[in-house]
């Protein structure tokens, strides 16, 4: 079975600090990895990592084999979805912020994936600003689904 993602001694350092000292890991296809631990201790540096949202110091990460940096940036954030602990509403209303990555998502389309997300009573003209942070959060879990990606990563 082929990992999807691995790490290989990745260090993150920031301002003479390291984040993270030598980390490696292998994430298989159809798994579900929980990655623990204390606040400030990395979590959500490696899942940006993972998302090339930052990049190491040294070390690698491989998606499918082959080194993240060598992909596209949008090609990495459409096969590697994140939805990070603090949300980030990119649309003004519930269905322009589900088309960010996929504008030719249907109505339809749009209804199942906020089912999916827990928000099957949300009107899709609602306006994100309305949301509470729950619903925020929710919203940007059915955003990642709707460019179907290889792999979903949670922050808390």
């Amino acid at each position: 079975m082929r990992d999807v993602l691995t790490v290989e001694d990745v260090v993150v350092e920031r301002g003479g600090v390291r984040v993270l000292d030598g980390v490696s890991a292998q994430f298989l296809p159809g798994r579900c990895t929980a990655v623990a631990g204390p606040s400030g201790a990395g979590k959500s540096t490696l899942l940006r990592l993972l998302d090339r949202l930052d990049e190491p110091t040294s070390g690698r990460i491989l998606l499918q084999g082959r080194p993240l940096p060598s992909y596209d940036v949008l090609e990495v954030r459409r096969r590697v979805g994140l939805v990070q602990q603090v949300p980030v509403l990119l649309g003004e209303t519930v269905l322009a912020d589900l088309r960010v990555g996929r504008p030719a998502l249907t109505e339809d389309e749009a209804v199942t994936l906020l089912g999916r997300a827990g928000l099957s009573d949300q009107p899709l003209d609602r306006r994100t600003e309305s949301l509470s942070g729950g619903e925020a959060q929710r919203l940007c879990l059915a955003r990642a689904l709707a460019v179907r990606p290889e792999v979903l990563l949670l922050d808390e």
